[in-house]
């Protein structure tokens, strides 16, 4: 009787021990489908559009053409036909834009800006953009988007003074100004600063 309890007691504990290898059901019940996937070699849970295995290169091409020749490009606001503000291909502005898409509107108009500045200063005679310190570009670019080329051009004094070189001069001139009471002196004051100190870059590479 003994011999049998021992028995007993030792295909028990065998059966225990297989059962403790065997997974888990209530972990494998508990594990998310993510990780699940993931274990499976699964894709990411959301695939971007511009990722390959979304759409090919080559489809969206196609696409981008599709909706351009469906939607057609209008270059100011107006209303669709279910009377939401929309501009360029479709572009919904009822709910304004995001800062990536601003971003890149940013970089469109200030490429647009650097091309006329530079045409307008070669057409008035002045010195062009480029023998000027970065500084004293950055500055004047800023202006630019700020007040459009036309009225950057009246800056006549300040011209002046950027023609001799005379950076001092021409950020007083800069400050001496409708534009930079209108856009207060954290702006004004700042462009007026980078190009001050132009003075110095243009010592040393003069």
């Amino acid at each position: 009787m003994p011999a049998s309890k021992e028995l007993r007691r030792d295909r028990a504990s065998r059966r225990g021990r297989r059962r403790s290898n065997r997974p888990s059901t209530s972990r494998r019940a508990r594990q998310s489908p993510v990780a699940a996937r993931r274990q499976r070699g699964a894709g990411p849970e959301r695939a971007s559009f511009s990722d390959e295995a979304f759409l090919p290169s080559e489809e969206r091409a196609r696409l981008e053409r599709d909706l351009k020749r469906h939607e057609g490009f209008r270059s100011r606001p107006y209303r669709d036909h279910l009377g939401y503000l929309t501009i360029g291909y479709g572009t919904l502005l009822e709910n304004g834009i995001s800062e990536e898409l601003a971003a890149v509107m940013l970089r469109h108009d200030l490429e647009i800006h650097a091309r006329e500045l530079v045409k307008a200063l070669k057409r008035r005679g002045h010195r062009p953009l480029t023998e000027h310190p970065h500084r004293a570009r950055r500055a004047l670019l800023n202006m630019a988007y700020n007040l459009g080329i036309p009225r950057l051009m009246r800056f006549r004094r300040m011209w002046a003074a950027l023609d001799r070189h005379d950076y001092p001069e021409a950020a007083k001139e800069a400050l001496d100004s409708k534009w930079a009471r209108d856009v207060g002196p954290n702006r004004s004051g700042s462009l007026a600063r980078l190009i001050r100190r132009s003075a110095a870059d243009h010592t040393e590479t003069a």
